[in-house]
């Protein structure tokens, strides 16, 4: 009973989050949507694969276009990024080093979308908090 009402709790977070950033993103305009075709390329950690997405646990990341257009560097953290045509994550597993490129799409959905995904040594030092 108490992992339904957590699950039930949680998509309706889910739902009440993905609202509001899309009210957010459809009130504002120019900065954010310039900005939002940037192009960054990180290195993390696979925490999850889903069909149709990839749980990283990034560096921090240097140079990133928040919803206002302002550039300033993001914490590492763990976030959920979408493959798109022609990225494949056969190979990889959960735990592996990687280094993937993604561009931010503040105006559509997926957000963040996977333009390359290579993985690395497993003796990479990574620098996650």
């Amino acid at each position: 009973m108490v992992r339904r009402y957590t699950v039930a709790v949680t998509q309706t977070s889910s739902w009440i989050a993905i609202a509001l950033v899309s009210c957010w993103v459809g009130c504002h305009d120019a900065p954010a949507q310039q900005a939002a075709a940037a192009r960054h390329t990180g290195r993390g950690r696979i925490e999850a694969l889903g069909k149709n997405t990839v749980l990283i646990h990034h560096e921090r990341l240097e140079g990133i276009a928040g919803f206002d257009g302002k550039i300033r560097p993001m914490d590492s953290m763990t976030m959920p990024f979408a493959p798109t045509e022609g990225v494949t994550v056969s190979g990889l597993a959960v735990g592996d080093a990687i280094q993937f490129t993604f561009e931010v799409h503040y105006e559509a959905d997926p957000t963040l979308r996977l333009t390359s995904l290579k993985k690395l040594p497993a003796t990479t030092p990574l620098e996650l908090r």
